[in-house]
C-alpha cells in the first residue's frame, strides 16, 4: 500500500518509517533477526511503486530531473504561500483551520493521551508519521498548505478514537439522553468545516477557471489575428495557438514585444509564485484586466494579469512602400532568426543566412476592408533568374483565423517562417510575397503607392552565406 500511495504523492514514501517502527514495537528484540521480513516488505513496496509509475523505468531521465526540480523549487527562492524554513505555526493554523477544525485538533490530543494512557503502540506509529512529515516539509524554504494534507488521516483517526472515549465516558456521568446529544454535537463540529470547505470548493467549482475566463476575454476583446504574449502553456491543436508562452514577461520592456507583433501580453501567478502582483510587473506596464481576484480560493486556475502593449503601425520592423492588398495593407514584415531563448516569440534582425536554417518572417497587415473569401499567404524565394529553391503557400493563422474573419481596424501578423533547403547555393535572393485564392487560383486587387501592379510584393533582399 505504501508503494501505490508513493506512486500518488511522492511525500506518501515517508510511509516507510512507520512500517520499519511497527516491525521494530512487533519483533521488539528480534527485530533484527526478523529483517528478512522487513526487507521483503521493501521489496514488494518498490516493486507496487514502480508497478504504479512505469514512466519512471521508461525514462528514468526525465523522472530524475523532475524530481531534482521540485527538490530545487522547494528549497530555493521566495515563492509559495509562504518562505522561510520551519514556518511552525503557518502549518499550526492551516490544521487549527482548515485542515482538522479546532473541535478535530482537540479530539486528536485527546486520543494520543487516550491511547498513552492504554500503553497503545500505535500512538507511535500514527505519530511517527505525523512527526517526520512535517520535520521535512518545515525544513524547506517554501511552503505551501497542501503539504501536510496527508498528515489529515492520522489525525482524524486520532480523533475518532478521542470522541469515542469521550461518548463512552458520558454514561457514567450524566443522565441518559445528554449523551446522545453530546455525540451529535461532536460529530458535527467534526463535521462541519470539512462540509464548509466542501461548500466553498463547490463555490470555487461554479465560478470556473481563469484559465477559461481569459480565453473567453480573448474572444471578446482581441480581434482575429492579432497576436498575445503569454505565460502559460500554449493549447494544443492543428492551428496556431491563440497565444504564444513567454516564460518571464519583464525579461523584455512592453516596446520588444510591439516590435514582434504583440498587441497583448499576460502575466500569471504560476510564474511569480504568489497571489498579489509583484513590483516588476506592476512597473512593467498598467494592466487593463485582471482574473482571479484578492482571494486566491474564489475560483480554480492561476491569477492573470492582462496587458495591452499599445502595438501601432510604427512598431512595423521593415516598413514597405503604401501596399494595397485587396481590402488590407500589407505594412511590412519582421525578418530575422528565432530569437535563441525565446524562438517562438522574438525575432533577432538579420538578412543572412546559411542553407538549411530557419527564416523567421512575419507579415503585419492592417485591414481596412473585410475579405469576402478566404486567401491563403504566400511567400517564394527567387533567385537571380527569378526560379523559386523553395516557397510557402499557408492560410493565416495556420487556418485558426482565414481572411474572412479579420476585422477592419485590426492589425493581423501571421508567422510565414520559411525553411530554407540545405543545398541552397550562396547568394543573393529575393523574397516575394501575397495572396491568392486557392480555389480559383486568383489573386486580389495589388497597388503599390497607388499604383496597380500585377504579380507579387517584393518585400526583402536576403544573403544566403556558405555555412
Amino acid at each position: 500500500m505504501t508503494g501505490l500511495a508513493a506512486s500518488t504523492k511522492y511525500q506518501m514514501a515517508l510511509a516507510a518509517v512507520v512500517i520499519a517502527l511497527a516491525h521494530v514495537l512487533h519483533w521488539r528484540r528480534t527485530s533484527l533477526r526478523a529483517s528478512g521480513r522487513l526487507l521483503w516488505s521493501a521489496v514488494w513496496t518498490i516493486a507496487a511503486f514502480l508497478l504504479a509509475s512505469p514512466y519512471i523505468v521508461l525514462a528514468f531521465g526525465e523522472f530524475r530531473a523532475g524530481l531534482l526540480f521540485q527538490l530545487t523549487d522547494y528549497a530555493g527562492g521566495e515563492h509559495g504561500e509562504i518562505s522561510g524554513a520551519f514556518p511552525v505555526r503557518f502549518y499550526a493554523q492551516f490544521l487549527w483551520e482548515r485542515g482538522v477544525g479546532p473541535w478535530g485538533c482537540v479530539a486528536a490530543v485527546l486520543g494520543s493521551v487516550v491511547l498513552w494512557r492504554r500503553r497503545d503502540a500505535r500512538l507511535w506509529l500514527w505519530w511517527s508519521f505525523i512527526l517526520v512529515l512535517l520535520a521535512v516539509f518545515l525544513a524547506q524554504g517554501n511552503h505551501w498548505s497542501r503539504n501536510v494534507m496527508a498528515v489529515q488521516l492520522p489525525l482524524f483517526v486520532l480523533a475518532g478514537i478521542g470522541a469515542r472515549a469521550v461518548v463512552q465516558w458520558l454514561p457514567h456521568r450524566l443522565p441518559r439522553l445528554v449523551p446522545i446529544t453530546v455525540s451529535a454535537a461532536l460529530l458535527a463540529a467534526l463535521l462541519l468545516p470539512t462540509g464548509v470547505d466542501a461548500v466553498r470548493y463547490t463555490r470555487r467549482l461554479a465560478n470556473g477557471d481563469t484559465r477559461q475566463q481569459l480565453m473567453r476575454w480573448i474572444e471578446q476583446h482581441v480581434p482575429p489575428g492579432e497576436r498575445v504574449a503569454a505565460e502559460l502553456k500554449t493549447l494544443p491543436g492543428e492551428t496556431e495557438s491563440r497565444w504564444s508562452q513567454v516564460e518571464y514577461l519583464p525579461k523584455h520592456p512592453p516596446s520588444w514585444y510591439r516590435q514582434n507583433g504583440y498587441s497583448y501580453a499576460v502575466a500569471s501567478s504560476d510564474t511569480w509564485r504568489q497571489w498579489p502582483v509583484p513590483a516588476a510587473y506592476t512597473a512593467w506596464a498598467t494592466p487593463i484586466a485582471m482574473l482571479g481576484g484578492d482571494d486566491p480560493l474564489a475560483m480554480l486556475g492561476p491569477r492573470l494579469v492582462i496587458y495591452a502593449t499599445g502595438l501601432a503601425p510604427a512598431d512595423v520592423p521593415t516598413p514597405l512602400p503604401n501596399v494595397q492588398i485587396g481590402g488590407t495593407r500589407l505594412l511590412g514584415v519582421s525578418l530575422g532568426t528565432p530569437d535563441g531563448e525565446q524562438p517562438l516569440v522574438g525575432i533577432v534582425p538579420t538578412r543572412r543566412f546559411r542553407p538549411g536554417e530557419l527564416m523567421a518572417l512575419r507579415s503585419w497587415w492592417q485591414v481596412d476592408t473585410p475579405f469576402d473569401r478566404d486567401y491563403l499567404v504566400f511567400v517564394h524565394l527567387l533567385d537571380a533568374t527569378g526560379n523559386r529553391p523553395t516557397q510557402r503557400d499557408t492560410p493565416p493563422w495556420q487556418g485558426r483565423f482565414p481572411t474572412t474573419t479579420w476585422q477592419p481596424g485590426s492589425l493581423v501578423v501571421d508567422v510565414n517562417d520559411l525553411a530554407l533547403p540545405a543545398t541552397l547555393a550562396p547568394g543573393s535572393y529575393a523574397l516575394v510575397m501575397g495572396l491568392f485564392d486557392p480555389v480559383s487560383g486568383t489573386t486580389p486587387a495589388v497597388s503599390v503607392n497607388g499604383t496597380t501592379q500585377n504579380g507579387p510584393v517584393p518585400i526583402a533582399t536576403i544573403e544566403v552565406v556558405a555555412p
